[in-house]
């Protein structure tokens, strides 16, 4: 009895706020032109070269959907991996926001989720800032550098500094 008046009560909350099952969580980015564009497909980096290591990824969108495979190199090319790391994230985009590439300012995506890791299965929080860059007419996402890796954050806790690095929509 006191499930069911529980139940009414939510249900009458839900019809009052107008909200509905239909509305869908958005999964489209804002690009450097203005263009609202869905993510889907395959996004590829070339070999990222770092000091000690070198890094390979691809992400996956589907939706509002995302699989990034990290691939980790210790020789001289991105041959052979020594590591390879899944992140599965279920995201939806919010507003834009400021954030630095290469010194410059541009607007960003507020990403935001949760994430789970091949490395250690455990279900996470996931914030991001993803940048598409589309006026050369090919797709090109800059991502933020996290907190943990030395990138500022927004008050919020959003990257606000994008790493230099090119991932190109395939």
């Amino acid at each position: 009895m006191y499930y069911n008046k529980m139940l009414s009560i939510i249900c009458l909350f839900f019809l009052l706020w107008g909200c509905s099952e239909d509305e869908s969580i958005k999964s489209t980015i804002l690009t450097s032109s203005g263009n609202e564009i869905a993510m889907d497909g395959i996004w590829h980096s070339n070999c990222i070269d770092f000091t000690d290591f070198r890094l390979n990824e691809s992400f996956d969108f589907d939706g509002g959907d995302l699989v990034i495979t990290i691939h980790q190199y210790t020789g001289e090319t991105c041959e052979n991996p020594d590591a390879t790391e899944k992140v599965t994230i279920t995201f939806q985009t919010l507003e834009t926001i400021e954030a630095k590439l290469n010194g410059n300012t541009v607007l960003a995506n507020k990403v935001k989720g949760t994430q789970i890791s091949s490395s250690d299965n455990k279900s996470s929080d996931f914030k991001q800032t993803f940048y598409v860059d589309d006026v050369s007419g090919v797709n090109i996402l800059y991502h933020g550098v996290f907190g943990d890796d030395g990138g500022r954050l927004s008050s919020d806790g959003y990257p606000v500094e994008l790493h230099p690095f090119a991932i190109t929509q395939e």
